[in-house]
């Protein structure tokens, strides 16, 4: 069973964000970033764009040697904290109409709203973070790292069993991608068979005690722990 759930493990591993591709702001040289979601602070971590990270949320995990200032959490948005820290670009999954107090104070701010729905808005968004910080050579290099990844699950578990498996995000709000997200995707490519999709769940379904055991998997991988 070991053999079974490390390709799952590696395909967990590539949990990121994306984004909707913008095509009108040109890259301004050396941006300052806020970043308003774990999932593309993840991303531009990833793609060595730490540099550019000026302020993250309370649930941002930055590497170790990065101190980036916290400008408030994933769901309220601080004006005064974003704005402390001058950033050129706020990038954020809420809706952006909750950051009007940013822009009714700085207009020239670009915030940019991402979606994470499916493993194609990764490349977009890798794309899209290119053009904003002018690194689009770099970016690519890790746009291909990427799909390069996810072709060597496919190759490396074809042909295997598939069992059901369930990927648990969160700790104290547990949650799951049912049927039409980036989780579904991926345990399909890491070739496994979701089982919140085989109960009929869809998009980001709470998780309970209750409903996880109704839904019966034979591999359960937890993306965060607590500590």
């Amino acid at each position: 069973m070991m053999k079974r759930i490390l390709p799952l493990l590696i395909a967990a591993s590539l949990l990121l964000g994306g984004c909707r591709k913008s095509t009108s702001t040109p890259a301004t040289p050396s941006p300052r970033i806020v970043s308003h979601s774990p999932a593309i602070t993840d991303l531009l971590y990833g793609m060595e764009l730490g540099d550019h990270v000026v302020g993250v949320t309370n649930y941002c995990m930055p590497p170790g040697d990065s101190k980036p200032a916290v400008v408030g959490d994933r769901i309220n948005v601080s004006a005064e904290a974003i704005l402390a820290v001058k950033p050129d670009f706020v990038l954020i999954q809420q809706d952006p109409k909750a950051f009007g107090a940013v822009t009714a104070i700085r207009p020239d701010l670009r915030i940019e709203h991402m979606t994470i729905e499916t493993l194609d808005d990764v490349a977009a968004a890798m794309d899209r973070i290119g053009e904003i910080t002018g690194k689009s050579e770099l970016t690519g290099r890790h746009r291909q790292a990427f799909t390069d990844k996810l072709q060597a699950v496919r190759e490396k578990v074809a042909g295997l069993e598939t069992p059901s498996v369930l990927l648990v995000g969160g700790y104290e709000h547990p949650f799951t991608g049912g049927k039409g997200t980036f989780v579904d995707e991926m345990i399909a490519i890491a070739g496994g068979l979701n089982a919140a999709s085989l109960k009929g769940y869809s998009n980001w379904p709470s998780l309970n005690r209750e409903n996880i055991q109704a839904m019966k998997p034979e591999v359960l991988i937890c993306q965060v722990s607590p500590g």
